[in-house]
C-alpha cells in the first residue's frame, strides 16, 4: 500500500508565506543596511574631513636652526 503524505492548505500556504516572508524581510535589510552605511559613511566621511581640514588646513611653521638635522 502506497502512503502519502498530504499536506493542508493551510500548511502549504503558511510554508510559503514564511519562504516569501524570510526572503523579502532579508532583502529589505540589506537593502536598509546599505543606504543607512552609504549615509552614516557620507555624513562621517565630511565630518571628519571638515574637521582634518580646520586642524591641518593651517600651515605649519616650524624653527629647524636647532635641529641636529639641520646641522648634519
Amino acid at each position: 500500500m502506497l502512503k502519502m503524505n498530504l499536506i493542508t492548505r493551510k500548511e502549504l500556504y503558511g510554508d510559503l508565506y514564511w519562504e516569501l516572508y524570510k526572503e523579502l524581510y532579508w532583502e529589505l535589510y540589506k537593502e536598509l543596511c546599505e543606504e543607512l552605511r552609504r549615509e552614516v559613511y557620507s555624513e562621517v566621511y565630511w565630518e571628519v574631513r571638515e574637521e582634518v581640514r580646520g586642524q591641518l588646513g593651517f600651515p605649519i611653521h616650524t624653527d629647524f636652526s636647532h635641529s641636529k638635522i639641520s646641522r648634519v
